[in-house]
């Protein structure tokens, strides 16, 4: 049985039948037919999605082809917008892990968020770990910021 894998990762080419994604396995060739579900005609990529977006993909491993070791079977967007103007209240999250400089939170709805220390000042980081302790809830405004790596 063929062993699927689901990452996030990003369109590096859009054509009219198919695409490439970029990912921390890498290179991922995607036919139209895994990024459009059967139910609706659409004849071109592009009227869907865009070289630079962000894309869920779940991949299978194939013998190396079009210079890409996986195939897409199922390719659906990754709308972080979507999913904050869905709802009303600032999102919550726990503070998990704290330096002078970063953080990370975890949030119910988004998992780990990373929090530089820019967050609280765009001018001076100092000692982020003097105002913010584990366990500590906050509210936050995303700013999307995707690492292939994860």
């Amino acid at each position: 049985m063929v062993e699927k894998l689901t990452v996030t990762g990003r369109l590096s080419r859009v054509e009219t039948k198919f695409a490439f994604v970029e990912t921390v396995n890498g290179s991922v060739f995607c036919p139209l037919a895994a990024a459009i579900p059967p139910s609706e005609h659409v004849p071109n990529f592009a009227m869907r999605y865009n070289t630079g977006d962000i894309v869920h993909v779940t991949m299978v491993p194939q013998e190396e082809k079009n210079g890409c070791k996986w195939r897409a079977v199922k390719v659906r967007g990754f709308s972080i917008s979507n999913f904050i103007l869905a709802h009303r209240i600032d999102p919550i999250a726990q503070i998990t892990n704290v330096s002078e400089t970063l953080a990370f939170a975890s949030s119910d709805e988004l998992g780990s968020v990373f929090i530089p220390g820019a967050a609280f000042s765009s001018e001076e980081v100092t000692r982020l770990n003097s105002h913010l302790s584990i366990g500590m809830l906050m509210s936050y405004l995303l700013h999307v910021n995707v690492d292939v790596k994860n």
